[in-house]
């Protein structure tokens, strides 16, 4: 991946997931810890580097006692991860935290390489906005108009055609993010920009309209219409 997509994860998926160091069900009631970190089913949890109170690394059989007790909190997955803070004693470190989000990273890296032969030659947006759906949906998601358009390099088509259905929580807040990179990797790619760069926050296609706008002399340029 981008060098500049690596940098700015963290702070792009923290807001969309909140940092929780310890297990938790997310609104699916799936395991989940870190920032978004599904650990469900209960093998993908076993090699955590979680940590007792007192600075002792947790057994497999530690972590699994753990993990059964929070998958059977069905009942707390309304309330939000915070739910979950007294549910066990056993918590990553911050440092930890960053491992596992960044292992987790560079899965998803190499299954979307693997998946997308281009996608090592894709723009940065287009890089974090693939990486942001495989986060939520896992990099096996299935949206086939969205897939042909990345094969296709036709951005545009990805930001209409990535949409993640049920907008429950911050998932609508994820898809408007996602909408942003592909169209920005649709940008990048017709005016030539520079593809190690990442724009986002930035929409660069609104930015570009407001110029236009600017240029012609519409409202952007005459202040407000009376």
């Amino acid at each position: 991946m981008r060098e500049s997509v690596r940098k700015n994860f963290v702070a792009f998926t923290k807001p969309l997931e909140g940092v929780l160091p310890f297990l938790y069900l997310d609104a699916k009631c799936l395991v989940t810890i870190a920032i978004g970190n599904l650990v469900d089913p209960i093998e993908y949890a076993l090699e955590l580097p979680l940590e007792h109170p007192d600075g002792r690394r947790a057994t497999r059989d530690e972590i699994a006692v753990a993990w059964v007790k929070v998958k059977a909190r069905k009942d707390l997955a309304w309330k939000g991860g915070m739910a979950y803070a007294s549910v066990t004693s056993l918590r990553l470190s911050p440092t930890n935290v960053e491992r596992v989000v960044f292992g987790k990273l560079d899965e998803l890296d190499r299954r979307l390489s693997a998946r997308f032969p281009a996608y090592v030659n894709w723009s940065a947006d287009a890089q974090l906005g693939v990486l942001s759906l495989a986060w939520a949906c896992g990099p096996a998601f299935h949206f086939p108009r969205f897939e042909a358009a990345c094969r296709a390099l036709d951005f545009d088509t990805a930001a209409a055609e990535g949409k993640i259905a049920n907008e429950h929580g911050t998932i609508r807040t994820r898809n408007a993010a996602n909408r942003t990179l592909f169209r920005n990797a649709a940008h990048v790619r017709r005016a030539r920009l520079d593809p190690a760069v990442l724009y986002y926050p930035v929409d660069l296609q609104r930015e570009r309209a407001d110029e236009v706008t600017t240029e012609a002399g519409g409202p952007a340029s005459s202040g407000p219409v009376a």
